[in-house]
């Protein structure tokens, strides 16, 4: 298949508005695809979690393995590629898009090579992007979140559910620092100011990949509170 076109990826942070821009992504695909814009569908969840099951070390954890243990990696390998084929073969697509806040747990560099494998063939080039939010805040809503979920706090400090102030999830320059040493364009973004702009980060995301907005598109904006 012939390369073409860039590859906008998405990943996250949690508690950044993702609600918002997944909900905005899978149901305004066909409006998207009339500007040019392929929105991957995904294979688990609007939230693309494949893309971060298939990247993450085996050895680490997340939420999603957490509720849902015994995932049979092969078969989810062979449908996401065949979803990643089925996407990437949409002709007069400038861009192909991608969200998964999962991806955000990432912090290793053959985590981000298995990654970038995934969608490299198909691509000129791969553009990251990531919102940012204050950490005490962050860790406020990621906190509340596991509880909603049913997902035990631990003390174990590498773990997707270490919470405390000094978590390796609000450790921002390490994230980018890694995606950087795989993915020379990582544009970052802070949710604080673009929620204080604009209620919601949807209008900067969209104008990322290329897209206009509509007065429809306004009931996308969700969980744009600043304590959700």
């Amino acid at each position: 298949m012939m390369r073409n076109g860039r590859a906008v990826v998405h990943i996250g942070t949690h508690k950044t508005g993702t609600t918002s821009i997944q909900r905005y992504l899978f149901e305004r695909r066909n409006a998207l695809r009339r500007q040019g814009v392929g929105v991957y569908e995904g294979v688990l969840q609007t939230s693309h979690v494949e893309l971060l099951l298939l990247s993450q070390r085996a050895e680490r954890s997340n939420a999603y393995k957490f509720l849902h243990p015994g995932i049979d990696m092969a078969g989810l390998r062979r449908q996401t590629e065949t979803a990643l084929r089925d996407l990437f073969a949409i002709s007069g697509m400038e861009t192909y898009v991608f969200s998964a806040e999962g991806l955000s747990y990432l912090r290793h560099r053959d985590e981000l090579m298995r990654l970038k494998d995934l969608i490299c063939e198909f691509v000129e080039r791969i553009e990251i992007i990531v919102y940012l939010r204050e950490p005490r805040s962050f860790l406020s809503s990621y906190r509340a979140q596991l509880d909603r979920l049913g997902i035990p706090k631990t003390e174990q400090k590498d773990a997707f559910n270490y919470v405390e102030d000094d978590s390796w999830l609000v450790d921002y320059d390490a994230l980018v620092k890694t995606y950087l040493s795989v993915f020379p364009c990582v544009s970052v973004m802070s949710y604080d100011d673009e929620v204080a702009k604009c209620g919601n980060v949807l209008p900067s995301f969209a104008n990322a990949i290329g897209a206009e907005l509509t007065e429809n598109d306004v009931s996308y904006w969700l969980n744009s509170a600043p304590n959700t």
